[in-house]
């Protein structure tokens, strides 16, 4: 027969129950610690709270030449646990690069981001979307706001 117990340890079915905590770390040196979660099962199941996420972004060649775009700079925002992060690439249209891919990091379940796209025209003029919200995996960067 074995039992469990120390010194004055009377409650025998209580000697699994415990709390554990788990932090998360990201490359960059960014962590992510979440709350304490109590258990009584004999292992504990991780799974992160994050889910890997990419933006494919697209430009028509037509319209970025009509609209004498040099250069195409997409910034996405997303907050890894309390701190906004920023992701960012630049499309080169004068050698004909007009699509990239951004990879980043949302919480699990949530599909929602930030982006902005600042486009680079002829004579050194800059025209930008300004902040705006997005779900979706494909984004057009060919749609220059007029301005």
């Amino acid at each position: 027969k074995l039992l469990y117990g120390w010194k004055n340890d009377s409650d025998r079915r209580r000697w699994m129950n415990y709390e554990y905590q788990t932090t998360w770390s990201f490359f960059g040196g960014k962590e992510v610690q979440q709350p304490w979660k109590a258990a009584n099962a004999g292992a504990i199941d991780l799974a992160p709270p994050f889910q890997k996420c990419s933006v494919d972004l697209q430009a028509d060649p037509d319209l970025i030449t009509q609209a004498g775009v040099r250069s195409i700079t997409v910034k996405v925002f997303y907050n890894l646990g309390d701190t906004e992060q920023v992701k960012q690439t630049t499309l080169n249209a004068t050698k004909g690069q007009l699509s990239d891919k951004l990879e980043f990091i949302l919480p699990t379940g949530k599909a929602n981001y930030d982006y902005q796209i600042d486009w680079r025209l002829k004579g050194n003029k800059t025209v930008s979307s300004g902040r705006k919200s997005a779900s979706d995996a494909v984004l057009f960067v060919d749609e220059i706001p007029a301005g």
